[in-house]
């Protein structure tokens, strides 16, 4: 299996649409293919699957290997915090069942 079979297959079994609630919708975590095969038109079809947030060219330096996921790392804990805060705003809103 390669990356673009495993891609889809955590797609079909995990992704958009897929429950892990009643409330929530589940979602694949951010993914960034590192390939060396780049130039191939199948990886570049990737750039517009489930969740893919870049394509990187082998050889890849570290340095900005880590830059990268210290982003993403950002960009989804941000993501995270705005979720919890809608959550709960909309919570206060719900209209709650009398205590019998």
């Amino acid at each position: 299996m390669d990356g673009a079979d495993f891609h889809h297959a955590l797609s079909k079994m995990f992704g958009y649409g897929k429950r892990v609630s009643n409330v929530l919708p589940q979602r694949l975590p951010p993914i960034l293919i590192v390939t060396g095969y780049f130039d191939e038109e199948e990886v570049q079809r990737l750039v517009f699957g489930e969740r893919i947030v870049g394509i990187l060219r082998k050889p890849v330096h570290c340095e900005k290997l880590i830059e990268i996921a210290d982003d993403l790392h950002a960009y989804e804990s941000t993501r995270r915090d705005r979720r919890a805060k809608a959550i709960s705003r909309l919570s206060d809103r719900l209209v709650k069942a009398p205590s019998v």
